[in-house]
């Protein structure tokens, strides 16, 4: 069963790009054809990623909903099957899975405030300088008299942090009460290596499902290969959309999701400036 299993997702892969008479009613009926408990780790991945690609370009409305529901189902049987996500498939993309990563304060806060994930604990990976030294900047002079700041990274955090906090917001909360540069901060915070695991609470956190819920969907009769690049980028584009507040926060969102998802924060809109921020609908 596994290797048929296997056999249609190879099938699925060979299909996706093609379009035209009978293709749309081919992939259907391959998706159809899925049975989730036959996949492994690396084939639950790729098909996942096949029908990202099929929802971004369905031949119709058929297809597309073949796509989203097989989606669905993913999300439904990671959410039931942890052991999976956590020994397998971590910093994957798909629904349910952990991410283990470091990010800069700014970007750990984001996370902390974000109610699709949480974020935990994945402790010091290779620190350039210990947590005593930081605290050592930070700390009221009666904690640092008592004389309890161990030179082991993890005990210190363990012992200092109190029961509410995470590793990960203790560190954020004491780096940012130091009066000095944000460059400063960052620096410090860098080298402490300091690792966090993101835990997805739904869906939402994940490349299947996040998107904006307003786009409109294109129907593909044929993937474009053949354009002239020149007049497409000369060609003068819409006005930007106008957006309530509850569309602008979705979009920040999406894109802050996105950079989270693949480990990044590097990115040309990574530290946008929210009300600069202009959205335009482009035709295909």
């Amino acid at each position: 069963m596994r290797k048929n299993q296997a056999k249609i997702i190879r099938a699925i892969e060979k299909a996706v790009g093609q379009y035209g008479e009978g293709c749309a009613a081919d992939k259907s009926n391959l998706i159809g054809s899925i049975d989730l408990r036959y996949l492994d780790a690396p084939l639950l991945l790729k098909l996942s990623n096949l029908l990202v690609f099929l929802c971004s370009y369905p031949d119709n409305k058929a297809v597309h909903q073949e796509a989203i529901s097989m989606q669905n189902s993913i999300a439904h049987f990671l959410k039931t099957n942890p052991t999976i996500c956590n020994d397998e498939l971590e910093n994957s993309g798909l629904p349910f899975c952990p991410v283990s990563t470091r990010f800069s304060i700014d970007f750990n806060r984001w996370h902390m405030a974000n109610a699709n994930c949480e974020l935990t604990d994945d402790g010091f990976n290779n620190p350039k300088i210990a947590l005593s030294e930081v605290l050592n900047l930070t700390l009221p002079a009666p904690e640092l008299a008592a004389g309890l700041l161990s030179e082991d990274n993890e005990l210190l955090l363990n012992d200092i942090k109190g029961k509410r906090r995470t590793g990960v917001e203790f560190i954020c909360d004491e780096i940012e009460r130091l009066d000095c540069n944000s460059k400063v901060k960052d620096f410090l915070f860098d080298s402490l290596d300091y690792y966090v695991r993101i835990f997805p609470k739904n869906k939402s956190y994940s490349t299947a499902f996040n998107y904006i819920n307003d786009r409109k969907i294109y129907y593909h009769s044929e993937i474009l290969k053949n354009f002239d690049f020149r007049q497409l980028l000369e060609q003068k584009i819409s006005n930007a959309k106008k957006l309530s507040s509850k569309s602008k926060n979705k979009l920040v969102e999406v894109i802050s999701t996105n950079m989270s998802l693949m480990a990044r924060e590097t990115d040309t809109v990574t530290y946008m400036d929210e009300r600069s921020l202009r959205y335009h609908e482009l035709e295909r």
